[in-house]
């Protein structure tokens, strides 16, 4: 048996573009898709970009900032290093006067006091105060073997309730001592 359209053929074709319609439709609709979903792509990848770009240039910045205050520390350490050169060299040949004093009153003996103590030129006079004249020949002694010490001398001792005494000695300048 066959089968007998009995349609007219407006309406046959009416259906068949309306599918064509459809389908193109269909088409482009699931272009503009893609478009859509591309677009979004690419602007989510410009921002991620844009934001580590950011990050980069706050880091750079941070970093120059680290850099200029590393070359302020450099040139303030170069600034030290050449002072301390300039004065040892100038402090060289001068008398450590604090070390020479610590190694003087060590030797002193206990009953021994100074009064007066005067130091120029590389010439020390000490003033003071002692029970005996054994104390102040001791102590003239004892000063006389400390280092760099040369030509000591008592210029005086005076006997009154108790032995004044002058001790004179020179000292010879040691290097590189700073001056107290």
């Amino acid at each position: 048996m066959r089968d007998i359209n009995m349609l007219p053929d407006e309406i046959f074709l009416q259906k068949v573009s309306s599918k064509k319609r459809a389908y193109l439709l269909v088409r482009v609709l699931i272009f503009l898709g893609i478009l859509a979903v591309l677009y979004a792509a690419m602007y989510t990848l410009d921002l991620q970009t844009k934001n580590e770009t950011t990050r980069t240039e706050a880091k750079i910045a941070t970093l120059s900032d680290v850099k200029a205050r590393k070359i302020v520390m450099d040139n303030a350490m170069a600034e030290l290093a050449n002072k301390e050169k300039v004065l040892s060299t100038m402090d060289k040949g001068k008398t450590n006067f604090f070390d020479l004093l610590a190694t003087v009153e060590a030797t002193v003996p206990s009953t021994v006091q100074f009064t007066k103590l005067a130091a120029e030129n590389g010439v020390m006079k000490v003033n003071g105060v002692a029970g005996t004249r054994e104390e102040v020949a001791e102590l003239a002694a004892m000063v006389s073997k400390i280092k760099n010490v040369e030509n000591t001398w008592i210029t005086s001792v005076k006997t009154e309730e108790a032995f004044t005494f002058e001790l004179t000695f020179t000292y010879n300048k040691d290097e590189g001592g700073a001056q107290q």
